[in-house]
């Protein structure tokens, strides 16, 4: 299965290092070989960049390839080695940049406050919303009241209504 979208996480090289420490348990233990396919080499294979990335991979963990020689599907092997050969100081260098480990009742104590948090924000803003929407609606039953309102309350308009009336009373005193 692909998942393109976790590229770059360095997850697998994180589960590596996990495995590869759980391992070093039984230091004179084989490694496996590892064989390499030509369908990871090919241009159209992960947007062309697996070959360099999986060769990087590997190389964190300090297994080495020999090519093959044959034309097969299998391209490299890794070479003998022992568990106690394989280092993570690269691969666990690597994976911290994007991956921090954490106590999963931690995380959950961490992610019930944060949902609480929301719940408080959400209800706020739903009172928000209905203050909103009773102005609203009060606005709309009695529209002129809200303007007459707004007029007297709003002292740019009383500045602008005063001049007004001034305005008037000197025209009618021009006029008489």
């Amino acid at each position: 299965m692909r998942l393109s979208g976790l590229l770059g996480y360095r997850i697998g090289t994180y589960l590596m290092a996990e495995i590869v420490s759980w391992a070093k348990q039984w230091p004179t233990a084989e490694v496996m070989q590892i064989k390499l396919s030509w369908e990871d080499e090919k241009p159209s294979a992960w947007d062309g960049i697996n070959n360099s990335r999986r060769n990087r991979f590997y190389e964190q963990f300090s297994i080495e390839f020999i090519p093959s020689e044959a034309e097969s599907q299998i391209t490299a092997r890794s070479k003998y080695m022992l568990v106690e050969n394989l280092t993570t100081y690269d691969a666990e260098r690597a994976w911290r940049l994007n991956i921090q480990e954490m106590n999963a009742s931690d995380w959950l104590v961490d992610q019930q406050l944060k949902l609480e948090e929301q719940g408080g924000q959400l209800a706020k803003l739903k009172r928000k919303a209905e203050s909103s929407q009773a102005t609203i609606d009060r606005i709309e039953a009695h529209p002129y009241r809200y303007a007459v309102c707004r007029l007297f309350t709003n002292p740019l308009a009383l500045g602008c209504l005063a001049l007004v009336a001034v305005a008037f009373s000197l025209a009618k005193e021009v006029v008489s």
